[in-house]
C-alpha cells in the first residue's frame, strides 16, 4: 500500500466540556466531555478523542498551548455552550 503525509494544515479546535451531538458532513456524531471540536478545512465540524487530537495535532499559538495543558474538562474555564454551529448539547443523566 503506498505512504501518505497529512498536509500541513492549521485548524481551529476546542475541547468539549459536555457531551454533545455534532452535526457533521456524513451525520450526526456523538461527542465525550474532553473530547475535541474540530473545524475543518471546509468549514465542516468534527469530533476527535482527546488522544487522537493529541497524536495528530500540535499548538501553534499559547492559545493552543494552553488547552493542550490542561488534562480534563475539569481543568480549563469552559464557555457555557459550545461557540460553534452545528452542535447540540446532550443532558447528562
Amino acid at each position: 500500500m503506498p505512504l501518505f503525509r497529512k498536509k500541513p494544515v492549521v485548524v481551529t479546535a476546542e475541547r468539549l466540556a459536555e457531551r454533545a451531538v455534532i452535526e457533521t458532513l456524513e451525520g450526526n456524531m456523538q461527542a465525550s466531555a474532553g473530547d475535541w471540536l474540530i473545524k475543518g478545512v471546509r468549514g465542516e465540524f468534527y469530533p476527535c478523542k482527546d488522544d487522537v487530537f493529541r497524536q495528530t495535532y500540535e499548538p501553534v499559538d499559547k492559545d493552543g498551548v494552553q488547552a493542550l495543558v490542561a488534562r480534563g474538562p475539569d481543568d480549563c474555564d469552559y464557555p457555557e455552550t459550545v461557540p460553534f454551529p452545528g452542535v447540540v448539547t446532550v443532558e447528562m443523566a
